[in-house]
């Protein structure tokens, strides 16, 4: 009976696992995001200066804010995938979107991807590292960029997304509004890929 009870639960952890595994469907379809490995890419941005035991949180209250950063690209660079680290998720299932904006020299932005970038996360109560993978690679050229997410939607008794909090100058975008709010706070977001010589 024993070795029944450690078997199911072997099986129940290893369907879990290979259902976080899923790759991430691009248009407007959500799955959840995976669960990544290191591996070595070029770094856009730096994520600043992590803050031990804080955590900046996502809630029903925060639904459609933007929160990220400024990049400055100084030259060409093919992102390949936008990672962070979810300290814990007590929501039984988040979904939120990612904005990628050209930041123009009179202040205004305009969204770069053509399709939504949206990916979700299941409850965890585990820190968790994860990446976002664009359906193909994203080529910018040097400019200034705002690089974000927004909660859009939020499921569950404890329905909170919890992220590391990093020290770094930052911005949200409100809902229904095109102002950059400055912020001294982060969730670490980063953007990996290559330069392009």
């Amino acid at each position: 009976m024993k070795a029944l009870i450690i078997l199911c639960s072997f099986l129940i952890t290893l369907s879990q696992y290979a259902f976080a595994q899923q790759d991430l469907v691009y248009g407007g379809d959500i799955q959840d995001i995976e669960v990544v490995g290191k591996q070595k890419y070029d770094r856009l941005t730096s994520r600043g200066a992590r803050i031990p035991n804080a955590v900046v949180s996502f809630d029903d209250k925060s639904k459609l804010k933007y929160l990220g950063s400024l990049v400055e690209c100084s030259t060409p660079f093919e992102i390949s995938k936008f990672s962070m680290t979810v300290q814990e998720s007590v929501a039984e299932r988040a979904i939120f979107k990612l904005t990628l904006r050209k930041i123009e020299a009179d202040g205004t932005h305009q969204e770069l991807l053509e399709m939504p970038l949206l990916f979700s996360m299941s409850k965890s109560l585990e820190k968790q590292d994860y990446y976002v993978t664009p359906e193909k690679n994203i080529t910018i050229t040097p400019g200034t960029y705002y690089i974000g997410i927004a909660l859009l939607d939020i499921v569950g008794e404890e329905a909170e997304v919890n992220f590391p909090l990093y020290i770094k100058k930052s911005y949200v975008i409100p809902a229904e509004s095109a102002e950059l709010q400055p912020v001294m706070y982060n969730i670490g977001l980063a953007v990996a890929g290559r330069k392009i010589k």
